[in-house]
């Protein structure tokens, strides 16, 4: 993986700041939702992870590449935090995906 620039640091913590700000919200419903809010709080996170992704010209994502960074996220005390970086850094192209899938 490439270094990033101070730039593209700076642009991929507001991809992160923006997701997480989705996963909180949805994360404020799991009361209200207790058979399926961690297909909802993916949902979300799939569909901003391709938001994201479509501003600049990378191919979407599908929800098993949500489902692997979830499940890497999962157990950490920090886990909003880790769920949002990963999700950020999968936004933006950096983390384990290529034409095939993840890696």
């Amino acid at each position: 993986m490439k270094q990033m620039t101070a730039a593209e640091h700076r642009h991929m913590m507001a991809v992160m700041d923006d997701v997480k700000t989705a996963l909180v919200a949805e994360q404020q419903k799991r009361r209200e939702n207790p058979m399926t809010w961690r297909l909802n709080e993916e949902r979300v996170v799939l569909e901003k992870v391709n938001e994201w992704r479509a501003k600049t010209g990378l191919k979407p994502v599908m929800r098993e590449h949500i489902e692997t960074i979830e499940s890497s996220a999962n157990g950490h005390s920090d886990y909003t935090e880790k769920f949002s970086l990963y999700a950020a850094e999968l936004a933006v192209g950096v983390h384990w995906i290529d034409e095939r899938g993840l890696v």
